[in-house]
């Protein structure tokens, strides 16, 4: 039988389902941590204007934040990720240090 502890545990975001204009994604969720945020899981979120992006976050699915129009910043450590990449997700929002 494998031990489970040979396995790292994490929890992906797949959709917000909230109307909240600031959103904080947890680190994490019932003791996991918060690694991955789905493909579209904040897809069309109108509301959506500031979003804090936890350290745990390793990975960003396809078109997370598309259609997210109001999206004016971003809060995430930036030394986890290149500057087109930060670009290519968040388009035209301003991207500022997670502190």
């Amino acid at each position: 039988m494998t031990d489970l502890n040979d396995f790292i545990y994490g929890v992906t975001i797949g959709i917000y389902m909230g109307s909240e204009s600031v959103v904080e994604i947890p680190a994490e969720i019932n003791g996991l941590p918060v690694t991955k945020i789905g493909s579209e899981a904040f897809f069309g979120c109108n509301n959506l204007t500031e979003n804090h992006i936890p350290d745990s976050v390793k990975e960003i699915g396809k078109a997370s934040f598309v259609k997210c129009e109001k999206l004016q910043c971003v809060y995430i450590n930036i030394s986890n990720w290149s500057k087109e990449e930060l670009k290519a997700i968040f388009r035209y929002a301003e991207i500022l240090p997670l502190e």
